[in-house]
């Protein structure tokens, strides 16, 4: 499904963009489409999601849960730039599942 919306949203743009409108600024859902059609277009370009880093830094967290949520593959990286002194973290995402009681 995810493949289907990209390739249309391609389809219909001269140039593909990744500008959020404003009324979408707070929407993870939309932003996790976003993120998931970036690396769609990696794909079709031969470029491995590994090779793609997905960095939250600034971002709103609606937009900070959409990256996440995006990026809850293990081929898929992600980032931050610490505000207190403009370290580079990797962040490393747990993909178990457990039970809760």
């Amino acid at each position: 499904m995810v493949l289907t919306v990209c390739l249309n949203i391609y389809d219909q743009a001269e140039q593909p963009t990744i500008l959020v409108p404003d009324d979408k600024i707070d929407d993870p859902n939309h932003i996790q489409l976003l993120v998931n059609c970036i690396y769609v277009d990696a794909a079709l370009k031969d470029l491995e999601s590994s090779k793609v880093i997905a960095d939250y830094t600034g971002a709103t967290k609606g937009m900070t849960a959409g990256i996440l949520l995006a990026c809850a593959e293990p081929d898929r990286p992600l980032q931050y730039i610490s505000q207190l002194d403009g370290d580079i973290m990797s962040i490393q995402v747990s993909y178990g599942l457990g039970r809760i009681d």
